[in-house]
């Protein structure tokens, strides 16, 4: 664990520290349920940077570990169908992102226009049992492109 004392954080680095090359190595299924309960009990906020969901299958099953996911995308390159894809990919394993989060982009370059708005689904709000630390207030249907406006 690096104390990043700038930003006020901790920070858990796979494949730095001995914990092999990458997630994949050592991280994967009980062991990375571990890691994060132990980091759970420890810390307020546990986030976890993955791979991208459409090139890894280390993505999905971190996500089906995390308490919520936001799909990061790059404005200038991500298309709709490939946020969808990776969306329906993640609902394969039950697993409902919170949102998106657009990078990459100019502020110049944007529509005005929002994207639709989050719907909330009561059966998605209730908490999982198989995971108890994972609140259903945190977790709500993503937001999808509208169409037309893929870049």
């Amino acid at each position: 664990m690096l104390r990043w004392d700038a930003a006020g954080v901790d920070v858990l680095v796979a494949g730095g520290l001995g914990l092999g090359a990458g997630l994949g190595t050592d991280l994967q299924g009980p062991a990375m349920a571990g890691v994060l309960a132990l980091l759970r009990e420890r810390y307020d906020v546990v986030l976890v940077d993955g791979p991208a969901v459409r090139e890894s299958s280390e993505a999905v099953e971190l996500a089906r570990l995390a308490d919520g996911v936001l799909l990061v995308c790059r404005t200038d390159s991500t298309d709709a169908d490939e946020l969808t894809a990776a969306v329906d990919e993640l609902g394969a394993v039950h697993v409902t992102p919170m949102g998106s989060v657009d990078t990459g982009g100019h502020a110049s370059d944007r529509d005005a226009e929002p994207t639709a708005a989050p719907t909330r689904d009561p059966d998605v709000l209730e908490p999982d049992p198989d995971r108890p630390w994972a609140t259903g207030r945190y977790r709500h249907r993503a937001r999808r492109a509208l169409p037309g406006r893929s870049r």
